[in-house]
Protein backbone atom coordinates (compact mmCIF):
# COMPACT_ATOMS: atom_id res chain seq x y z
CA UNK A 1 0.00 0.00 0.00
CA UNK A 2 1.15 3.31 -0.80
CA UNK A 3 2.03 5.82 2.41
CA UNK A 4 -1.31 7.10 3.90
CA UNK A 5 -0.49 10.60 3.17
CA UNK A 6 -0.07 9.83 -0.34
CA UNK A 7 -3.42 8.54 -0.45
CA UNK A 8 -4.97 11.18 1.39
CA UNK A 9 -3.63 13.83 -0.87
CA UNK A 10 -4.54 11.58 -4.36
CA UNK A 11 -8.45 11.31 -2.63
CA UNK A 12 -7.97 15.63 -1.63
CA UNK A 13 -7.20 16.11 -5.64
CA UNK A 14 -10.97 14.08 -6.35
CA UNK A 15 -13.04 15.85 -3.65
CA UNK A 16 -11.79 19.76 -5.30
CA UNK A 17 -15.20 21.15 -6.67
CA UNK A 18 -16.35 24.84 -6.81
CA UNK A 19 -17.43 25.13 -3.52
CA UNK A 20 -13.98 23.47 -2.35
CA UNK A 21 -13.83 20.19 -0.88
CA UNK A 22 -17.23 18.27 -1.00
CA UNK A 23 -16.79 16.64 1.94
CA UNK A 24 -13.45 16.88 4.48
CA UNK A 25 -12.67 13.50 5.19
CA UNK A 26 -9.90 11.04 7.07
CA UNK A 27 -8.00 7.65 6.92
CA UNK A 28 -6.70 5.52 9.74
CA UNK A 29 -4.60 2.39 9.50
CA UNK A 30 -5.23 0.01 11.77
CA UNK A 31 -2.47 -2.57 13.69
CA UNK A 32 -4.12 -5.20 11.19
CA UNK A 33 -2.94 -3.05 8.08
CA UNK A 34 -7.18 -2.49 7.64
CA UNK A 35 -8.06 0.99 6.02
CA UNK A 36 -10.65 2.71 7.32
CA UNK A 37 -12.41 6.19 5.56
CA UNK A 38 -14.02 8.69 7.62
CA UNK A 39 -16.72 10.96 5.88
CA UNK A 40 -16.70 14.08 8.41
CA UNK A 41 -19.90 15.82 7.26
CA UNK A 42 -19.63 17.48 11.27
CA UNK A 43 -18.80 20.64 12.64
CA UNK A 44 -15.09 21.30 13.34
CA UNK A 45 -15.96 20.61 16.57
CA UNK A 46 -17.14 17.24 15.95
CA UNK A 47 -14.81 16.30 13.65
CA UNK A 48 -12.32 16.87 15.80
CA UNK A 49 -13.73 14.99 18.97
CA UNK A 50 -14.79 11.84 16.38
CA UNK A 51 -11.71 11.70 15.26
CA UNK A 52 -9.63 11.93 18.70
CA UNK A 53 -11.86 9.17 19.76
CA UNK A 54 -11.22 6.72 16.89
CA UNK A 55 -7.78 7.37 17.87
CA UNK A 56 -8.09 6.59 21.67
CA UNK A 57 -10.29 3.53 21.66
CA UNK A 58 -9.19 2.13 18.13
CA UNK A 59 -5.55 3.03 18.68
CA UNK A 60 -4.99 3.14 14.68
CA UNK A 61 -0.81 2.61 13.37
CA UNK A 62 -1.93 5.63 11.64
CA UNK A 63 -4.15 8.28 10.70
CA UNK A 64 -5.33 11.77 8.72
CA UNK A 65 -7.62 13.95 8.40
CA UNK A 66 -8.48 17.17 7.33
CA UNK A 67 -10.99 20.57 7.52
CA UNK A 68 -11.75 23.04 4.82
CA UNK A 69 -10.50 26.31 5.56
CA UNK A 70 -9.76 29.17 4.00
CA UNK A 71 -6.64 31.42 4.14
CA UNK A 72 -5.96 35.44 4.56
CA UNK A 73 -3.03 37.50 4.04
CA UNK A 74 -0.16 37.08 6.57
CA UNK A 75 -0.95 33.17 7.16
CA UNK A 76 2.17 31.93 4.93
CA UNK A 77 -0.28 30.65 1.78
CA UNK A 78 -0.60 31.76 -1.18
CA UNK A 79 -4.03 30.57 -2.71
CA UNK A 80 -7.04 31.19 -0.65
CA UNK A 81 -8.61 27.81 -0.02
CA UNK A 82 -7.22 25.12 2.19
CA UNK A 83 -7.08 21.76 3.94
CA UNK A 84 -6.06 22.06 7.49
CA UNK A 85 -5.55 18.83 9.14
CA UNK A 86 -3.46 16.37 11.33
CA UNK A 87 -1.30 13.33 11.05
CA UNK A 88 -0.65 10.57 13.56
CA UNK A 89 1.27 8.53 13.85
CA UNK A 90 1.34 5.64 16.84
CA UNK A 91 4.70 6.48 19.65
CA UNK A 92 5.27 9.97 17.27
CA UNK A 93 3.82 13.83 18.28
CA UNK A 94 1.05 14.72 15.73
CA UNK A 95 2.33 16.65 12.45
CA UNK A 96 -0.18 19.47 11.54
CA UNK A 97 -0.51 20.21 7.86
CA UNK A 98 -2.09 22.35 5.16
CA UNK A 99 -2.66 21.65 1.49
CA UNK A 100 -3.35 24.72 -0.05
CA UNK A 101 -6.18 24.74 -3.41
CA UNK A 102 -7.67 26.18 -6.17
CA UNK A 103 -10.82 25.22 -8.17
CA UNK A 104 -10.30 27.21 -11.27
CA UNK A 105 -7.34 26.63 -12.63
CA UNK A 106 -6.45 23.57 -10.68
CA UNK A 107 -4.13 23.83 -8.28
CA UNK A 108 -3.66 21.23 -5.76
CA UNK A 109 -0.06 21.41 -3.47
CA UNK A 110 1.73 18.83 -1.77
CA UNK A 111 0.78 18.42 1.63
CA UNK A 112 3.25 21.31 3.40
CA UNK A 113 4.11 20.20 6.55
CA UNK A 114 5.95 23.42 7.29
CA UNK A 115 3.42 27.06 7.48
CA UNK A 116 4.29 28.54 10.66
CA UNK A 117 1.18 30.32 11.10
CA UNK A 118 -0.93 26.99 10.80
CA UNK A 119 1.45 24.75 12.61
CA UNK A 120 0.90 26.83 15.60
CA UNK A 121 -3.17 27.27 15.22
CA UNK A 122 -3.46 23.41 14.34
CA UNK A 123 -1.70 22.68 17.69
CA UNK A 124 -3.71 25.21 19.66
CA UNK A 125 -6.72 23.89 18.16
CA UNK A 126 -5.91 20.70 18.85
CA UNK A 127 -4.78 20.87 22.18
CA UNK A 128 -8.46 22.60 23.29
CA UNK A 129 -10.00 19.78 21.23
CA UNK A 130 -8.60 17.59 23.55
CA UNK A 131 -9.11 19.49 26.66
CA UNK A 132 -12.67 20.21 26.34
CA UNK A 133 -13.26 16.51 25.33
CA UNK A 134 -11.37 15.50 28.84
CA UNK A 135 -13.74 18.51 30.60
CA UNK A 136 -16.93 17.31 29.81
CA UNK A 137 -19.22 16.36 32.06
Amino acid sequence: MEPLTKVYHDWLCTTIDEKGVTLPFGFALGSDDGLSAYALDLTPKQAYAHMLAECALKKPREMIFGLDRFAKPGQGTTLGDLIAGHHFVAGKPTRPFIVEYQHEPRIVRPIDWNNMFWNATLLLELRGNITAMLTRS
